[in-house]
């Protein structure tokens, strides 16, 4: 506590006319400064421009509001049907028109009363007011408030022009002094009964006091203290007032300032004081008495509500002093000054819980969240501060119980007050000092105990207030909310703590803090079933609040931030899973809402968080193992429609619609986190879902008038699922009506469709998914054409083109090439940064180039290497070739049948390494993945001597990799590109490529994973073995074929048998004819791939599959009688599986004509499907599939 100077203890003792000591002392910055009487200027009306005009037309202010599609902190109103809307009070449908709904004093996302917001709410964060927010539905409410402002308006009027025409003379007379008196009084009744009034108006204010204020509140408060303080500047300024009446001035003109809903309201009662005490500090009949100090400090707690609209970082770069630290200082003051012997200056009950209650505000936001206005150090400071206040209120408390033997209950009440306000403040904020151990939860066991042990002493001061004529009704009304505010704080303590500086460290703490929570909440519950009903208000019932608060703690425990193996063997152990809690909660709460008699709907934002916490079950695999997915789907689609239900029957009120929309965007990423590659009935399935929940949305959307409506993370959800699924064909339509929902597509729905044509799904072919990706670009730049209100920006070209890159069939060099001079034009015309060629967009061209099935492709991709690098060397530093790109290259050389791609890939390898060290760029060096490809095309060319140059770049490769560069390390597919490299070597590559697979076999085992051989390195050892020239070469393909059936059987999926390994070894066989034991050996292992193919549901032999086998069984049985028999269930089998096409006949043909020539006429003419005596059907059914 601040030490007074021994001077100001001896003037405040030596003399009842020494008794003033200055406000203004305590601060070093405005010490030396001389008050004027009546400081004015400072407040001057002009200072403050932002004030809406006082005298505007109502019906202007009304279209103001009408006009938004929103209300301003939340909807201001839920859409009630109208067949059950009559059935509500007014009152009850006014607080939804004025506060969003009776549950506001909870958390939710809307945040108006600072400048940080902890959700994105587009505008809602604005300050303004609900008492201006008005609705079509409710004329009744509309109509009381527009009477109520046009009352204030014109009282204002009469009362303004009754100052006008005294301040046109000055005061001559007693009776003129009394007139300015009388006019002063009347503008300090007109400040100080508007909040009453409008408390009547408006349960949401009367729950919530300091709610910002609204404009209209600002701006009239401030002009009439204005008008108050010229008439006390009038009063002095003729000298003619006694010294009685200057001091009764001097207290109006305070009390008319501590009244103003503006954040100068504390600072104007101060200043009006320090006057006072200057001129009458002296006489201990006039001088300020503990009252003046209380008005100052409801100033103070006045401008809380709205004291940080201003730049909050000015006040600690400013060095100003907030509103809590203010009203600290005076209660220091005050107390040091009592403690010199001055008991006329001592703190009572109620200016402690002032103090603690302006502190409070300061740190805390009307909604208890933490202001974070000045630095951390200072919040701490004044924390601790108000602890050691509410300290030494407790110690007063007790001198003047045991001093009186009772308290009155406005006493009773500041206690109550203080202990909610700082139960508050800890729950909120992590005090640094060690010294301090109260907590949320320590100092709520204080307050039960004190209630506890008071209850009945609080009781009699209730009944003695009550024959004394008091009405003590409201006052119960208020300390009934401040307990069950302090049971919120301490419910949600630990959260809100841990927010504050992330996450729980993982699920055990989490669920840590919900049993804490649950706790307090079952005290609150068994508390209040034990208490009398005339004790009620003291021991209230769990209200939404605290239901909402426990469901915060419930939910949390499964944020997937904290989904391990671990927590998933915790979460398994538990009785009841969190979501399962989470859904019991909210029924608990239906059922005591219809037990009771309110009849304020129930905020939607505790049913978003039930449907939030059933949708974030996809991440955690212990709730999976016991409950299906469906099911789970299933709940969240019934929460839904009975949440929408209830809305619609006034039941359910949503204060915001992001409330509601968050529901629906929670359910579809739930979907679209279980959607991604789900192949067959369950990605149709989710697709399908998805349209359906989105047509119900729409439907809410007509019903609520807009109130609940998808925004574009809604359509960027549904856009995932549906392309993640190959559902392309959904998002024609689906612009068109994100454009009816309110909702104006962007670039990045555009790219999403775009991309999911680019990848199309496992359901859906790729046939001309690049055609529908060009027609979503033309769409876009027709938009941009047509209102510039979209861009065909470059990475839109780029998907385009990756499009073309991922088809089969329209992949075009000529569409490839106009996209790229098309993008070069529009970037030329108009110099716009969105419309540059970049180097992701060339490396998507070259890739694109490289895949085309076109004999010019590796020219024209070797010219745009060397355009790009030409670019790049006269300055374009943006569009430089990557290393994809030159990746890119060696693909398209490695497809190419150009003569020394070896060489021209060589040539490639080391431009890249020259510029590399050229640029000094390590990001154009060769990786793995260059090298790889450079690997395959030395494999392609199928020359012998390949083999050296691919174990130069192989070795080269290694020994980076030796040299610390993790990045070099072979895998899988290098050692693949090397063992085909081999296959070019048939004498030396047997052996070789065996030695190879024990030594990714032997990387596998010391724990590198990419080193895992699966069936594709099986199949490439295979084929190295079909070149090789040793008989029993048949029988070592099929042995490989068995070790890696073996694994698959095992679980090792990816060594699943397919028909390019079993025809690989059929190839094999019909390779072995070297000698009589290569041809028996090769026919033995060709029986065995025929019973293979027969038994086997993994292998789906093709025609290419039959064919190979019929010249096989050519070459490894001369003698045609013997061959006939095996080449006559060849041809069969191929008619069984519906594989046999125009290759199969000309192969059959050809190694066995008799057979051919036995077939009927229509299927030696080649007639599919032409008529009864053509080719079956079911014979060709599954060619090409």
């Amino acid at each position: 506590m601040m030490k007074l100077s021994r001077r100001c203890a001896s003037i405040a003792l030596s003399s009842r006319h020494h008794r003033w000591i200055s406000i203004r002392s305590l601060d070093p910055r405005t010490a030396a400064t001389r008050s004027s009487p009546c400081p004015l200027v400072r407040y001057a009306a002009a200072d403050f421009d932002g004030l809406l005009p006082l005298f505007s037309s109502f019906e202007q202010r009304k279209k103001r509001y009408a006009s938004r599609s929103y209300s301003v902190g939340g909807s201001s109103f839920a859409k009630l049907s109208k067949a059950n809307k009559k059935g509500f009070d007014s009152k009850t449908h006014e607080a939804n028109l004025i506060g969003g709904s009776s549950t506001l004093t909870s958390k939710s996302d809307d945040d108006v009363d600072t400048k940080s917001s902890d959700h994105s709410m587009s505008d809602d964060s604005t300050i303004d007011n609900f008492t201006e927010s008005y609705s079509d539905d409710a004329n009744f409410e509309t109509d009381n408030y527009e009477a109520w402002h046009n009352i204030k308006r014109e009282e204002f009027r009469e009362l303004s022009r009754s100052t006008d025409k005294i301040l046109t003379n000055m005061p001559r007379s007693n009776a003129d002094i009394d007139s300015i008196l009388q006019l002063m009084t009347q503008w300090k009744d007109f400040n100080i009964k508007l909040t009453p009034e409008l408390h009547s108006l408006s349960p949401f204010r009367k729950k919530n006091p300091q709610y910002p204020p609204s404009d209209f509140m600002t701006s009239i408060t401030f002009h009439a203290a204005t008008k108050c303080q010229t008439l006390l500047t009038h009063l002095l300024a003729a000298n003619k007032a006694t010294p009685q009446n200057q001091v009764q001035a001097y207290k109006l003109a305070m009390k008319t300032c501590a009244a103003i809903y503006h954040y100068s309201s504390g600072d104007r009662s101060e200043d009006i004081l320090e006057s006072y005490g200057e001129k009458f500090g002296g006489d201990m009949d006039l001088s300020p008495a503990l009252e003046c100090y209380k008005v100052v400090l409801e100033g103070h707690e006045r401008s809380c509500s709205s004291y940080f609209i201003d730049d909050p970082e000015s006040i600690m770069k400013e060095g100003r002093r907030t509103p809590g630290e203010k009203a600290w200082e005076i209660l220091n003051l005050l107390s040091g000054v009592s403690a010199w012997g001055d008991m006329y200056l001592k703190p009572d009950l109620e200016l402690y819980c002032q103090t603690i209650s302006v502190i409070r505000n300061t740190l805390l936001d009307w909604k208890g969240r933490a202001r974070k206005c000045v630095e951390g150090a200072r919040n701490d400071e004044l924390a601790m501060k108000s602890l050691n206040s509410f300290k030494e209120m407790e110690s007063l408390r007790e001198q003047q119980q045991v001093k009186r033997g009772e308290l009155s209950l406005y006493e009773w009440h500041y206690i109550l007050q203080a202990y909610g306000d700082v139960i508050a403040i800890v729950s909120r904020m992590r005090l640094r000092d060690e010294r301090n151990k109260q907590t949320a939860e320590v100092l709520l066991h204080k307050l039960e105990d004190f209630i506890t042990i008071n209850a009945e002493n609080i009781l009699q001061s209730v009944r003695k207030n009550d024959s004394n004529g008091g009405n003590s009704q409201d006052l119960l009304e208020v300390i009934e909310r401040n307990i069950e505010q302090a049971y919120t704080n301490a419910i949600s303590s630990r959260l809100i703590l841990t927010k504050n500086r992330g996450y729980f460290d993982d699920l055990n703490a989490s669920l840590n803090n919900e049993s804490n929570s649950e706790k307090i909440f079952n005290r609150m519950k068994a508390r209040s079933h034990a208490a009398s009903p005339e004790t009620r208000f003291l021991f209230p019932p769990p209200s939404q609040n605290h239901y909402d608060a426990l469901l915060d703690c419930v939910c949390e425990c499964l944020r997937n931030q904290y989904s391990t193996p671990e927590s998933n063997v915790v979460m398994a152990r538990l009785n009841e899973f969190p979501h399962s809690k989470a859904a019991r909660l909210l029924e608990e709460l239906e059922q005591f809402h219809s037990r009771s008699a309110s009849i304020q709907p129930i905020d939607g934002s505790l049913y978003s968080k039930v449907v939030w916490a059933h949708c974030q079950v996809v991440f955690w695999k212990a709730i999976l193992q016991k409950e299906q997915y469906f099911d789970v789907a299933d709940s969240i689609q019934d929460m839904l429609q009975k949440t929408m239900d209830k809305y619609e029957r006034g039941f359910v009120t949503f204060s915001s619609y992001v409330d509601a929309t968050k529901m629906f965007n929670a359910t579809f990423r739930f979907y679209s986190k279980r959607s991604k590659n789900k192949a067959g009935g369950m990605g149709r399935r989710l697709v399908s879902r998805s349209l359906r929940l989105f047509d119900k949305f729409e439907h809410w959307q007509r019903q609520s008038d807009g109130m609940i409506k998808p925004d574009e993370f809604t359509f960027s959800l549904i856009l995932k699922i549906i392309c993640d699924n190959g559902a392309i064909g959904s998002t024609e339509s689906f612009f068109s009506r994100m454009e009816m929902s309110g909702v104006k597509p962007n670039e990045k729905h555009y790219l999403k469709a775009m991309r999911g044509h680019s990848r199309t799904g496992p359901n859906v072919s790729s046939y001309d998914t690049p055609l529908k990706a060009e027609s979503i670009l033309r769409h876009v730049k027709e938009k941009y054409a047509e209102d510039r209100s979209v861009k065909p920006t470059t990475i839109l070209f780029t998907s385009c083109i990756s499009a073309y890159a991922g088809s089969s069939d329209h992949n075009s060099v000529s569409k490839i090439l106009d996209l790229v001079n098309e993008l070069n034009d529009l970037y030329e015309k108009t110099h716009d940064d969105a419309f540059k060629p970049d180097s992701v967009f060339y490396s998507a061209v070259l890739d694109a180039l490289s895949k085309a099935k076109d004999d010019s492709a590796l020219f024209h991709t070797l010219r745009v290497l060397e355009d790009i690098e030409t670019k790049h060397a006269r300055g374009d530093l943006d569009s430089g070739p990557s290393r994809f790109a030159y990746t890119s290259v060696l693909h398209a050389i490695s497809k190419s049948s150009i003569l020394n791609g070896e060489k021209m890939a060589e040539d490639l390898m080391q431009r890249m390494i020259q510029r590399s060290n050229d640029l000094n760029d390590k990001s154009i060096l060769p990786d793995r993945v260059t090298y790889t490809a450079l690997l395959q095309v030395l494999a392609n060319s199928g020359k012998a001597d390949s083999i050296v140059l691919a174990e130069k770049w192989f070795n080269e490769m290694k020994s980076r990799y030796m040299n610390g560069d993790d990045s070099m390390r072979p895998n899988k597919m290098t050692y693949t590109a090397m063992i085909n490299c081999w296959s070019n070597r048939p004498e030396e590559a047997p052996e070789r490529v065996e030695r190879i697979l024990a030594e990714m076999e032997e990387d596998y085992e010391r724990g590198l994973m990419d080193s895992k051989p699966d069936a594709f390195v099986y199949g490439a050892i295979i084929k190295a073995w079909s070149r090789s020239r040793s008989e029993d070469k048949a029988i070592r393909a099929w042995n490989l074929y068995t070790r890696m059936k073996t694994k698959y059987e095992s679980g090792d999926i990816e060594m699943k048998p397919n028909d390019v390994i079993i025809t690989s070894i059929i190839f094999t066989c019909g390779h072995s004819t070297s000698n009589q034991i290569a041809r028996t050996n090769a026919l033995k292992v060709l029986i065995e791939c025929i019973s293979e193919i027969r038994s086997n549901d993994c292998i789906t032999p093709s025609s290419m599959t039959f064919s190979t086998m019929l010249n096989a069984v050519k070459h490894i049985v001369p003698a045609d009688e013997t061959r006939r028999p095996i080449s006559s269930s060849i041809f069969q089998l191929c008619c069984r599986d519906g594989q046999l096409d125009n290759s199969v006949l000309d192969t059959l043909q050809r190694v066995q004509p008799e057979l051919y020539a036995n077939l009927p006429v229509g299927v030696q003419q080649r007639l599919f499907e032409m008529d009864e005596n053509g080719i079956p059907s079911k014979w060709t059914r599954n060619v090409n599939k």
